[in-house]
């Protein structure tokens, strides 16, 4: 029998055994357990495009992690991830998700992933990581999505340069941060028409708004 989906949420398990044994896996949803690490065995699943283990207790990946290399979406929001520079190279991967750890490093080498259209780094303390504005994602050429929210960023995040390189982001969620003023964000995302500003300190609406 082969086994193509498997769905484990909510207390289900504690941890994973001989799950190396469904190698034809091609998602995998581990949510809402009580995984403190996953098996060293998990990189055997080369076959994995879908992987969510959000709401667990992870504070790293295996090395074998690397290995998973068909995985197009991976969702590790809600753990206890200080640091993720494992995630290299994954030339497949389209979605993101690390929202609400306690990230100390911005992951620079997710930047080897270069057809990522959608990041989610809610709640992540991203304003206490050092020189980190919004520029550094212009690496990320296919971006269609973005998540910053509840970060607690301000003006000072935004500049002019940031901006030249998202040809292709159509949605943003700025809301629960700290902006006063958005102008400089805005004037040159011609494709942007989802725009979430909700729980800041903006004194105006942007004219550009409007056109």
């Amino acid at each position: 029998m082969r086994v193509y989906f498997l769905n484990l949420p909510a207390g289900c398990c504690t941890i994973v055994k001989n799950i190396h044994y469904l190698r034809f896996l091609h998602t995998l949803n581990l949510s809402h357990n009580y995984l403190t690490e996953l098996p060293y065995n998990i990189g055997y699943l080369e076959q994995l495009n879908t992987l969510i283990l959000d709401h667990n207790y992870l504070k790293f990946l295996p090395t074998t992690f690397t290995r998973l290399i068909q995985l197009e979406k991976l969702n590790l929001s809600n753990n206890y991830f200080e640091s993720i520079d494992i995630i290299k190279n994954f030339s497949n991967l389209k979605l993101f998700s690390i929202n609400s750890n306690p990230l100390k490093i911005f992951p620079i080498l997710l930047y080897t992933c270069f057809n990522l259209e959608d990041i989610s780094f809610s709640n992540i303390q991203l304003n206490q990581m050092n020189n980190i504005t919004f520029d550094i994602f212009n690496q990320f050429l296919k971006l269609k999505k973005l998540n910053l929210s509840k970060n607690n960023l301000k003006n000072d995040f935004l500049s002019l340069s940031s901006i030249k390189q998202f040809d292709y982001l159509e949605e943003l969620n700025f809301q629960h941060n700290e902006f006063t003023n958005i102008f400089s964000l805005l004037s040159n995302m011609k494709l942007l028409h989802i725009l979430d500003l909700s729980y800041n300190s903006l004194i105006n609406i942007p004219e550009c708004l409007n056109s």
